[in-house]
């Protein structure tokens, strides 16, 4: 296995359980032996790549942001389950494919190099230098598509998107003539990990005798006017100087920017209504100006509701989280969370985002996009040898980093409580891929005017998305233009 080899920033032009069973005593048992692999075909699907598939030794680069790296590389086994199934998944697929996989990692550490980073692979990809196969990247892989630098994938050897590794939501979303730029899947934690949730206190919401939490999500009566009014009641002004500040009882602390994100998808907010392949714009509909008015109501007018870091647009990270002091019902966040929450000294719960009410059919999770697609570039040389490496990875993947993440470390490492377990099932099963917030870069950061009205308090939706739709349909047909052409 090929270590990384990082570059510098440089300025440049562009198990299942089993329960008891009564035996008859004459039972006669026969001895046998069930190999790891008969055992695995049983419990998941298995890939169709060519048993006699040889890659001859080929060498594949997938170029990535060195602060995604870990999620689907780990250099050297550390005893760590979730980083030593990583490494073996790696191992596993050079060794079947007889194939070298090195990870190529442009420097990117924050938002603020994003300038730098994407002209660093434009530039690799226009001046053809063959720096790397495979492309990996969060949600700049919209701004390379709209700037031409993808293949299309929709027919690329050895792919079977219909797989239960891959996106199906994502595929069916991104499909406009037939063409499929990117893709993602078990291939990267990171689907996982940016799953957005929410986070209650137990021991505060039991003192405050609510309604059980997990009842309320699974009769479907979790929805804003329920979060409204417990946030509400779990207000305290502890300081005594009647002001509701970070040193009160609160009952809802959204900490900036990004988690007001995760009420998108949640109360089915839409920027646009996909049918086959057209597009009808919708963020101005009744239903989204609804739905913002009532989010901007809570942030606004219910005592204990506060967002750190609104002015500013800082995102203040679990570690760092007010949650942490014991003395808020309530917050925002994602499913890696869950990894920093393991330390706190009282129990908590995980839930989903609220629904929009109770006639909503069902609760959907937002994917904070910093989860990581993958395409081919335009000059990929090596075009079935990395296709057979991404569906082998893939597959590998989701036979064993996957269960080792979700199954082993969320909902048993991190997790306090069998209904946080079910929980995090909920959530997965409900992750949400819509093509407007796919393409949320090239769409000139649409799902930023949901989180500023959020943030800033603006209640005025629909003269604000007037002021954008012009823009916002301009781009879109900048996008299907580019399909267009893919197509042809």
């Amino acid at each position: 296995m090929k270590r990384i080899y990082p570059i510098l920033f440089c300025s440049l032009i562009l198990s299942c359980a089993c329960g008891e069973t009564d035996i008859a005593s004459d039972t006669v048992f026969q001895e046998t032996t069930v190999s790891p692999a008969e055992t695995e075909d049983e419990l998941f699907v298995a890939d169709e790549l060519p048993d006699d598939l040889n890659l001859d030794g080929a060498k594949i680069r997938i170029c990535t942001q060195s602060n995604r790296v870990n999620q689907f590389y780990i250099e050297e086994s550390s005893g760590d389950i979730v980083d030593d199934a990583i490494y073996h998944a790696h191992l596993s697929v050079e060794e079947r494919l007889n194939v070298d996989i090195e990870h190529v990692a442009y420097a990117y550490e924050s938002w603020n190099d994003r300038t730098t980073y994407m002209n660093q692979v434009a530039s690799s990809i226009l001046a053809d230098t063959d720096d790397f196969d495979i492309l990996a990247t969060t949600s700049f892989m919209a701004d390379f598509f709209l700037q031409g630098y993808l293949s299309d994938i929709s027919d690329a050897p050895y792919l079977d998107f219909d797989k239960p590794w891959w996106s199906q939501d994502m595929t069916e979303q991104i499909t406009v003539n037939g063409v499929l730029p990117f893709i993602t899947g078990d291939i990267s934690i990171g689907n996982i990990k940016s799953m957005m949730c929410m986070f209650y206190n137990k021991q505060l919401h039991d003192e405050l005798q609510l309604d059980d939490m997990y009842e309320l999500v699974y009769s479907g009566k979790w929805t804003l006017d329920k979060l409204n009014e417990m946030a509400a009641s779990a207000y305290s002004d502890l300081n005594g100087d009647t002001y509701v500040d970070e040193s009160d009882q609160l009952g809802l602390v959204l900490e900036g920017s990004n988690y007001a994100t995760g009420f998108f998808d949640a109360v089915e907010m839409t920027i646009f209504n996909k049918t086959g392949d057209s597009f009808e714009f919708a963020f101005d509909n009744e239903h989204n100006t609804s739905a913002v008015q009532k989010i901007v109501d809570i942030m606004n007018n219910t005592s204990g509701a506060i967002q750190r870091g609104a002015d500013d647009s800082t995102n203040y990270l679990a570690e760092d989280a007010l949650f942490r002091n014991g003395n808020v019902l309530f917050t925002g966040g994602w499913m890696s969370c869950a990894e920093s929450y393991r330390e706190l000294t009282f129990d908590y719960g995980i839930i989903p985002y609220p629904k929009y009410d109770e006639n909503q059919d069902g609760y959907h999770t937002t994917i904070l996009n910093t989860y990581t697609n993958f395409a081919l570039p335009v000059n990929c040389r090596q075009i079935d040898a990395s296709c057979a490496v991404l569906e082998a990875l893939s597959s590998e993947f989701y036979r064993t980093v996957t269960p080792a993440y979700f199954e082993t470390a969320l909902k048993v490492k991190y997790s306090r409580d069998d209904e946080s377990s079910q929980m995090f099932d909920l959530l997965r099963e409900s992750a949400s891929y819509s093509f407007g917030m796919v393409f949320t870069n090239a769409l000139d950061l649409v799902d930023t005017n949901f989180k500023n009205a959020v943030n800033q308090k603006n209640e005025n939706w629909s003269s604000l998305i007037a002021s954008k739709k012009d823009k916002t349909m301009s781009l879109l047909e900048d996008i299907l233009a580019i399909y267009e052409e893919m197509s042809n």
